[in-house]
């Protein structure tokens, strides 16, 4: 087979993979789109003085999902993955940002939406806090599959380590 070939049958490996959702790819894509809407305008629900106050707290919760991120980046290193199935090569991070949440980048995601939501304070961005906070929870459940299977000490890891926010029914499951 030439290098053409070769490249060909990667990719359209890559496009199977793709229809049938081998990695969860739907997850991904629809994360993507639901970030993405979020620089669109929205109707504004409240036009008062409490529009400002929320706006002041959107920016501080924005501020902290940004530091919060970056560090889940950081600490997660080469073993970052936009899929919810762990790198071949991937280690279990326990520590540092891994310590409080096990799932910071999630957390951050949420966290940053809800400070677009309260800047904007629109029916659409808070739909698109709804509907993202319920992939990144389907997202992670799945992540969560796989990181049991991949590694002995995951379960004790899930029962002492939040999963997104510290006791909130939907997004804090310990075992």
């Amino acid at each position: 087979m030439t290098k053409s070939q070769i490249n060909n049958n990667k990719l359209l490996q890559i496009l199977i993979d793709l229809i049938n959702n081998k990695n969860w790819e739907y997850l991904l894509i629809s994360q993507i789109i639901l970030i993405v809407l979020h620089f669109l305008p929205g109707y504004i629900i409240l036009n008062t003085n409490i529009k400002e106050i929320t706006k002041i707290f959107g920016f501080a919760i924005i501020t902290y999902s940004l530091i919060f991120i970056i560090m889940a980046f950081i600490n997660l290193g080469s073993s970052i993955s936009p899929f919810p199935r762990p790198k071949r090569n991937a280690t279990l991070k326990k520590n540092k940002i891994y310590s409080i949440y096990r799932h910071p980048i999630y957390h951050s995601l949420i966290s940053l939406s809800f400070g677009i939501f309260l800047i904007k304070f629109s029916i659409l961005h808070l739909i698109l806090f709804i509907c993202l906070t319920i992939n990144l929870r389907i997202k992670s459940k799945y992540e969560e599959k796989y990181l049991i299977k991949k590694f002995n000490d995951y379960k004790s890891y899930i029962s002492c380590t939040p999963a997104i926010f510290n006791s909130v029914l939907f997004l804090d499951w310990r075992e």
